[in-house]
């Protein structure tokens, strides 16, 4: 299989076009006969966000990844037109805004560049997989860059151009190569001797391989709720440690409402636990939300991650 990356080129300068953004409140547009189309309502995204991506599914949904509340998004959500409802799936490893999304020919939707508060200009990018709701990191741009485009060409890979970043607007674009099998050539048949009778070998012991440390995020409760007034939401970190995994585990949050803000206790964490602590105040609008604890330690760093959701009470 060729390797999963981008190649750059030079090409003229892309000119930003800013489309339509979703807001948590959205609209379906149908055609009327005789007239202009017209807008009904239908259900509200969990998480209110824009500067986000929207991707139809071959399986009819559509995927909601990233955006901004005033802090980069790393949650994802899932619309059904047969309901007219939203399901949060798998956050993306990294939160970001103003990126690309891009259904590629294999059903999987690849994320590219954007903006992220803590990372400034992003050249990472994932890959979404439908049957499962997870995120996987791919090859990285090149250049780091917001508000460039994506677009899928006929041979499968995707042609990412313009853009911008601290450097100032782009001209460079790059291709992503998803990775196509290579054919496996048909073996010729081998005619078979006259067996011939040899001693029996003693087989040689397959040394067991070593597992890696490694470790994993949980959080207890998985919900819990704040009056109207605002409040103190607290939560549980557990980090499951495996194969001698010892390093101290550093984490943050994202994907809180505008108004909440988390902190962790301790931070970071030596042990097996830390206390989390989101304070809502009384702005922050009603409604549930989904967050993303993330962890990195280690040395190379692992980073792992646990979602949980918090509640603002209407009264």
């Amino acid at each position: 299989m060729t390797g999963l990356h981008f190649s750059g080129f030079a090409v003229r300068a892309a000119q930003i076009t800013p489309l339509l953004f979703l807001a948590a409140g959205l609209a379906l547009v149908e055609p009327c006969a005789g007239g202009p189309f017209a807008f009904s309502d239908t259900g509200s995204l969990i998480n209110e966000r824009d500067s986000h991506t929207a991707t139809l599914l071959p399986n009819g949904k559509v995927l909601v990844a990233g955006g901004y509340d005033g802090n980069s998004l790393a949650s994802a959500e899932l619309y059904d037109p047969a309901s007219g409802t939203w399901t949060a799936t798998g956050s993306l490893g990294t939160a970001r805004y103003a990126n690309t999304a891009t259904l590629l020919q294999n059903g999987k939707v690849l994320i590219s560049g954007g903006f992220n508060e803590s990372s400034s200009y992003l050249a990472s990018a994932e890959l979404y997989d439908p049957a499962n709701g997870i995120w996987t990191a791919t090859g990285s741009l090149g250049d780091r860059r917001w508000f460039h485009t994506a677009t899928l060409l006929p041979n499968g890979n995707v042609l990412v151009a313009g853009g911008s970043n601290s450097g100032g607007y782009l001209a460079s674009a790059e291709l992503y190569d998803p990775g196509t099998p290579t054919p496996t050539p048909t073996a010729t048949p081998t005619p078979t001797p006259t067996p011939t009778s040899t001693p029996t070998a003693t087989p040689t012991p397959t040394p067991t391989p070593t597992p890696a440390p490694d470790y994993s995020l949980s959080i207890n409760p998985s919900s819990v709720s704040v009056p109207r007034a605002g409040g103190i939401a607290t939560y549980t970190v557990t980090i499951t440690r495996t194969n001698g995994f010892s390093s101290p585990v550093t984490l943050s949050i994202s994907g809180l409402p505008s108004g909440a803000t988390g902190s962790f206790t301790p931070n970071p964490v030596s042990g097996s636990s830390s206390t989390l602590q989101v304070t809502v105040s009384r702005s922050t609008r009603q409604g549930t939300y989904l967050f993303t604890v993330t962890g990195q330690g280690g040395t190379p760093p692992l980073t792992r991650t646990a979602t949980a959701t918090l509640v603002k009470k209407k009264n």
